[in-house]
């Protein structure tokens, strides 16, 4: 006959299984991870787990293994519940950027008398007259109430041009966003050398939230981009890698069409009629 001691110890095996139990199956349901038919299959083995505990700890003799068993589950479940637990905080940092942070810097030729924005104040500031206009109007604006002097500007239609222009001294800084850079160097191979900042501004904005919608009836397309640079997933730069990603959950087909980086396109407001490099969008 067992004693109330371990009775007492029977109950709290069966209550102990039962919370891991529920916890596990909520905590798998919320995640969206894992798909209703695995999920209802989870349940089943718990309820059958768990009947099979209420039954041993009845008894005389299965009791103990049925004590060993309810350690086992619940410590491979927990550890399961562990590992859902990492998967679903790298799929927040790989997709949970509410931010995203532009870098506008303001450039000077290397040898320029100005050491900093103050210096060049009364500078004439090239500008691009449209492609990344927002940001750098907020540059603008951060200086210019900095320096208690609205900047002068000159618009110009694309980076390379604006580059063209500081190079033959007609404007004596460009304001533009580092993304820019690699754009700019493939044609100015020593920008990085010619050139220095006096001042750079970082712009954050809001990412863009995207209206919620039925993607396990609806076909849908998915813009995988990757950038060549280190820091945060919210950070401006090039894209180096351009994949459509079109899933059919109807059909259970997923179709991944990839643009070559290095495909020569006219990209508007950059490269003008002439072709660039894809990653230069």
């Amino acid at each position: 006959m067992k004693t109330l001691l371990e009775r007492k110890i029977s109950l709290v095996v069966i209550i102990l299984q039962f919370l891991v139990s529920l916890l596990v199956c909520i905590y798998f349901g919320t995640t969206g991870l894992v798909p209703v038919k695995y999920m209802v299959a989870i349940a089943v083995v718990m309820v059958v787990l768990l009947v099979y505990q209420v039954m041993s700890q009845l008894t005389n003799s299965s009791y103990i293994f049925g004590r060993v068993l309810a350690v086992l589950f619940c410590a491979v479940f927990l550890v399961g519940a562990n590992y859902v637990r990492e998967s679903m905080a790298a799929f927040q940092n790989v997709g949970g950027a509410t931010k995203k942070v532009d870098v506008i810097s303001f450039y000077v030729m290397k040898d320029d008398a100005a050491k900093t924005l103050a210096d060049a104040k009364n500078y004439s500031f090239g500008i691009l007259r449209q492609q990344d206009r927002e940001n750098t109007d907020k540059a603008v604006q951060d200086a210019s109430k900095k320096l208690n002097k609205t900047l002068n500007t000159v618009e110009y239609d694309d980076p390379l041009t604006m580059v063209d222009a500081l190079y033959a001294k007609e404007v004596q800084a460009i304001i533009m966003n580092k993304s820019f850079v690699d754009t700019v160097k493939s044609q100015y191979k020593t920008f990085s050398t010619d050139t220095r900042e006096l001042d750079t501004s970082k712009i954050e904005s809001e990412v863009e939230e995207l209206v919620d919608t039925d993607v396990t009836t609806k076909p849908f397309n998915v813009y995988i981009s990757g950038i060549d640079v280190y820091g945060k997933i919210g950070q401006t730069s090039r894209s180096d890698v351009n994949i459509i990603m079109t899933v059919n959950p109807n059909t259970k087909q997923i179709l991944l069409t990839t643009t070559p980086r290095d495909y020569y396109v006219t990209i508007p407001g950059v490269s003008g009629d002439a072709r660039d490099k894809l990653t230069h969008a």
